[in-house]
């Protein structure tokens, strides 16, 4: 029984051999979708694609930023777009959402230096911008950034 698309002879009787349907072409098995953390890791990703010089993206250009696959990639910006993290424009490009500003604003509060007693800086009387806590008892300044060597 030959497997190629050809035409058989005919057998002895008159008969052609029958053949078997060709088998379908399939696509080459896609990347498994990350599942847990690893999604977690590639939804951030694709929010830390955008910067303030590259605040509009396409799918595309997210793709080149983040290796991700391109029908993961749409899946993603799904996800953010249903959670209002992500808009869209009607050219296919997309942007972070003004609810993130909520959320940079509570970042740059979080990064306010810290002086004597947990205070922010200024509160504790020291210079605003100030990364240290005022002299321990030996007149050393201790970085306030190492709560186990700060001094009262």
């Amino acid at each position: 029984m030959a497997t190629d698309s050809a035409p058989q002879p005919p057998q002895e009787n008159g008969e052609h051999e029958p053949q078997a349907p060709p088998a379908p072409v399939r696509p080459a098995p896609a990347a498994p979708p990350a599942t847990g953390a690893e999604g977690a890791r590639r939804v951030l990703a694709v929010l830390l694609a955008f910067s303030p010089g590259r605040h509009t993206l396409t799918a595309r250009e997210l793709v080149e930023a983040t290796a991700i696959p391109l029908p993961s990639m749409y899946r993603y910006i799904a996800l953010l777009r249903d959670t209002g993290l992500l808009v869209g424009d009607d050219r296919g490009a997309y942007h972070l959402s003004s609810r993130l500003g909520g959320l940079a604003r509570a970042a740059e509060a979080a990064e306010v230096p810290v002086g004597a007693a947990g205070m922010p800086a200024e509160a504790a009387g020291m210079p605003a911008g100030s990364a240290e806590t005022p002299a321990g008892a030996d007149g050393a300044h201790v970085p306030a950034d190492d709560p186990d060597e700060a001094r009262p």
